[in-house]
């Protein structure tokens, strides 16, 4: 039987699934823009991290372990989790159907594509079948590189980070997410050839609702007696399942969109069960909307969810350890004088800012305005601390052009620490006696390298950072000429 294109009707259950899709996408996106501008303190918005169920399963280990959470994560990461998990073992993979963001974007592609006649299926293609497990692997390296560091290893490489960071600008997305941005930009390409490339080879949240969805109640049953086999389902599906081959959909691959459902033109020929119980699809969307989302709504009134931190002592490690490590850039100078018990005029003259300089401006428009860089004030903060690693303790600091030394050519090991993006490569040489053809060899830097060029300069095209300046002078004084 000839199969007709025609464009499948809009439903209630396939309205609700795209309102749905395009709700959750545009309130992160706005929220994504709202803390750009304002930041993520107590008056400020949440991370992108911190709406991320993913980010519950990354921070999992030092909160089982230490009873913390990772940088950026929130107590709401875990709940989310808690959430998409819930939903796998009632509805299988229902969060990926109905509620992620960035599926919301693929599919909106994936539109695209199949009205310029672009789009393609990948049903019985052996590349297709060969590159599906591979989002078990990136799960497994995420969350061991993760657990291991404790840091946010993936978060560079993660296209929804990129995209949460397109507002703070180009030049963010090129120091900061260069491949996230890269891979953001591949998978919405991709998309208008194939749906939900990401969904189906490289989501690790995908990999971790696969395994669970085995354990889920519900599936797709076809009914063959009534079947036309006019490929509707088929077409319909956007990770490309042969749903019309089937007599149940048990695959993990399959995103409970309940798409091939909504489009088939027999009645009952294609049923959502749940044991002997059948569901509609718009039953079964407002099940999956009410679990998550009713978990979301009780945990904030139960006083259980957070997204951000409630004090500024939260960020900087008031009551444990202050650490110059946890200014962030939307602190203001005053802010961080006050956090820190230091003298904001003092973080001036460190800093060497005019002493008119607004105190209220948020450091990463404040130092860039400067042609400086956010790092300069931890440093400076470090040696108004009298920390270790500083090269001055709270009455003389100093100034970041004289590249962290002491002034009187000794340039203590520690001292490195108060090299800046500022610093030349001569002034490393001269405050630290550290051969500048040995420190270009080090940093992979052709030998002709301009040694007036500040280091941030040099390095910020090459996607170094200063810090491996820092670590090169001190195991060069360690080690010796």
């Amino acid at each position: 039987m000839a199969r007709a294109a025609s464009r499948p009707r809009l439903t209630p259950a396939r309205a609700l699934r795209l309102v749905s899709l395009l709700g959750v996408w545009v309130f992160i996106t706005i929220n994504a823009a709202l803390h750009q501008k304002t930041g993520g303190g107590p008056e400020g918005c949440p991370t992108v991290d911190a709406f991320c169920p993913f980010g519950g399963l990354e921070t999992l280990y030092k909160w089982a372990a230490e009873g913390t959470f990772l940088p950026r994560i929130f107590p709401s990461s875990l709940l989310l989790l808690a959430g998409t998990v819930l939903l796998a073992l009632v509805l299988r993979r229902a969060f990926c159907g109905w509620i992620c963001p960035l599926g919301a974007m693929q599919e909106l592609f994936a539109g695209v594509g199949r009205r310029l006649g672009w789009r393609r299926s990948t049903q019985g293609s052996k590349l297709d079948a060969a590159l599906r497990p591979l989002k078990y692997v990136v799960l497994v390296v995420i969350i061991a590189g993760t657990w291991l560091t404790g840091e946010l290893v993936f978060r560079p490489y993660d296209p929804w980070a990129a995209w949460a960071h397109v507002p703070a600008g180009l030049g963010e997305l090129h120091e900061e997410f260069l491949i996230g941005t890269l891979v953001l930009g591949l998978t919405l390409l991709g998309s208008v050839l194939v749906d939900r490339p990401w969904c189906r080879y490289l989501c690790p949240l995908g990999a971790l609702l696969g395994g669970v969805s085995h354990l889920g109640a519900t599936r797709v049953v076809r009914r063959e007696e009534t079947c036309r086999h006019c490929g509707a389902c088929d077409r319909a599906c956007p990770v490309d399942i042969p749903v019309e081959a089937l007599s149940q959909v048990r695959t993990t691959e399959c995103l409970s969109c309940a798409e091939c459902v909504a489009v088939c033109p027999v009645p009952d020929t294609l049923q959502l069960r749940a044991g002997r119980r059948v569901l509609s699809p718009l039953t079964f969307g407002i099940a999956t909307l009410g679990i998550f989302f009713g978990l979301i709504l009780i945990t904030q009134a139960t006083g259980v969810w957070r997204a951000r931190p409630v004090t500024m002592a939260e960020i900087t490690g008031q009551g444990a350890t202050l650490d110059a490590a946890n200014i962030r850039g939307f602190m203001s100078l005053q802010q961080i004088a006050e956090s820190y018990g230091v003298s904001a005029p003092e973080i001036l003259r460190v800093l060497a800012l005019p002493p008119d300089t607004d105190l209220s401006r948020q450091i990463r428009h404040l130092m860039p305005a400067a042609g400086r860089e956010v790092d300069e004030v931890r440093q400076a903060v470090v040696q108004l601390l009298g920390q270790p690693g500083s090269s001055g303790g709270p009455t003389t600091p100093a100034p970041p052009s004289a590249a962290g030394g002491s002034g009187d050519g000794s340039g203590g090991a520690g001292e490195a620490q108060g090299l800046t993006g500022m610093t030349t490569l001569r002034q490393v040489e001269e405050q630290h006696q550290v051969p500048a053809d040995w420190l270009l060899d080090k940093l992979g830097l052709p030998a002709d390298t301009d040694r007036e060029t500040p280091l941030r300069d040099l390095l910020r095209p090459r996607e170094q950072e200063v810090q491996e300046v820092r670590e090169a002078v001190e195991e060069y004084r360690r080690s010796g000429p």
